[in-house]
């Protein structure tokens, strides 16, 4: 008997130029190691969509690990797909049953995000979330203008370290947890 948990895919995403396309940048769903790095996402939706659905799409699985550094982030989000620029969520239905792990550890390093939404980040039952020395910049894109602050949601994340980020253009980071 072949175990196909143990035959996860590995991801490895570099040096490439994101946008033009309608809903979101990628959509990253496999149990392997994922390292997105070095990349240009300019997108209308979401930049990045790290999700498993269980209620309507039924696509792949939790991630495992995700490492996500040195990329430029440059006003996605100025459409309307997605919650926010990079979104790490568990589609469980509208029945909430569990707030256990559904991901687990995804870590955001040393990216750039310029950005004139305040909804940054999107966290949904993750075990251990990293976000830290990324620089970001909150500043107008065409007629919209950049928010007063720039949020992280996280709702259900058992572990979250915010640090050494520096922000310009907007007055504070919040990390807010939403249930």
């Amino acid at each position: 008997v072949v175990n196909v948990l143990n035959r996860q895919a590995n991801l490895v995403l570099r040096n490439n130029r994101i946008g033009k396309n309608r809903a979101r940048g990628i959509l990253v769903s496999t149990g392997g190691q994922v390292l997105v790095e070095d990349n240009y996402f300019h997108t209308p939706g979401s930049a990045i969509r790290i999700s498993g659905g269980v209620d309507f799409w039924y696509e792949s699985g939790p991630v495992s690990r995700v490492l996500i550094r040195n990329n430029v982030f440059d006003h996605c989000k100025y459409g309307v797909w997605g919650r926010s620029v990079i979104d790490a969520v568990c589609v469980d239905s509208e029945q909430r049953d569990s707030s256990a792990p559904y991901h687990g550890t995804i870590a955001i390093v040393d990216n750039k995000f310029k950005t004139h939404t305040s909804e940054l980040l999107t966290a949904y039952r993750v075990n251990y979330l990293i976000f830290k020395r990324n620089i970001i910049k909150a500043e107008p894109y065409g007629s919209q203008k950049p928010d007063e602050s720039i949020k992280l949601s996280v709702t259900d994340v058992r572990l979250a370290a915010v640090s050494d980020n520096k922000l310009s253009g907007s007055k504070e980071v919040l990390v807010a947890e939403e249930r």
